[in-house]
């Protein structure tokens, strides 16, 4: 969802008077409703074609299946968030309730101005939401790209034993301003954020990087995010380019930082 588009809300809600009154509230404060879905089946087919922004779920279906097991399978299957909008407030279905994707819960009955604020502030988190998995899928992708950097290197070395030589041999300083630039880039960052660069460099996961730290994953993802804003890296090609332009991988000391990995 951009900015400047209109959310595009899908309701289910097995009582179809409800589920009018609700829609004419929604379209009535701006929002587009893209469908409306009474039973379990009817809505997870609709909900996977039109792929609403937000799935405003009742949790009584009438079916086997009711509103949680819908919310579960939309957000795994298509990363459709929902909130319920339910007359059950009891603690066992707020237990059951609390599974990936639900960004709200509206106990019936409620007034107009409660279900457009939920449905705003759930709006709101869902943007977050998709920002931390898009983030998510960047590093990733980065990831794998200095796997398959480090794979073809010791194909390499396998093949050229000799090649071993020519890391004691001084590493020329890289010839462009832009690797230099990059290199001062890669100077200014803290010893941890040099730690975890290297790690990134000998081919490591974040959870081995944390492991090898003894930090958590989670503080190695904000190392990471500090590290590509300093050096001005955006994407896997970029970074991948760098780092071979100015000789990076090799003028990380095999003491620098992390210990060795086990064979």
């Amino acid at each position: 969802m951009t900015p400047a588009s209109t959310p595009r809300l899908f309701i289910v809600e097995d009582e179809w008077i409800v589920a009018t009154d609700v829609a004419r509230c929604l379209e009535q404060a701006g929002y587009g409703v893209c469908g409306v879905a009474h039973r379990f089946e009817e809505a997870r087919a609709a909900i996977a074609s039109t792929k609403p922004d937000l799935a405003l779920l009742d949790i009584a279906l009438g079916d086997a299946n009711d509103g949680i097991s819908l919310a579960r399978q939309i957000w795994t299957d298509h990363a459709v968030p929902a909130i319920f909008v339910t007359a059950y407030a009891d603690e066992t279905t707020l237990a059951r309730a609390a599974v990936p994707g639900v960004l709200g819960y509206l106990v019936k009955p409620f007034e107009e101005r409660q279900l457009l604020s939920t449905v705003k502030i759930a709006l709101s988190n869902a943007t977050r939401l998709h920002e931390a998995d898009a983030y998510d899928l960047r590093l990733a992708a980065v990831e794998r790209g200095l796997g398959q950097m480090a794979a073809v290197v010791d194909r390499i070395e396998t093949a050229a034993p000799r090649l071993s030589a020519l890391h004691a041999r001084p590493v020329p300083p890289p010839s462009d301003p832009e690797s230099e630039a990059f290199l001062v880039a890669v100077a200014s960052l803290s010893a941890r954020e040099q730690e975890v660069l290297a790690g990134l460099l000998d081919n490591r996961r974040v959870s081995a990087i944390a492991g090898a730290l003894c930090i958590s994953q989670h503080t190695v993802r904000n190392h990471l995010k500090a590290i590509f804003k300093k050096l001005g890296v955006r994407s896997q090609p970029q970074l991948i380019e760098s780092c071979r332009r100015a000789n990076l991988a090799m003028r990380f000391a095999p003491e620098g930082g992390l210990p060795a990995r086990n064979a």
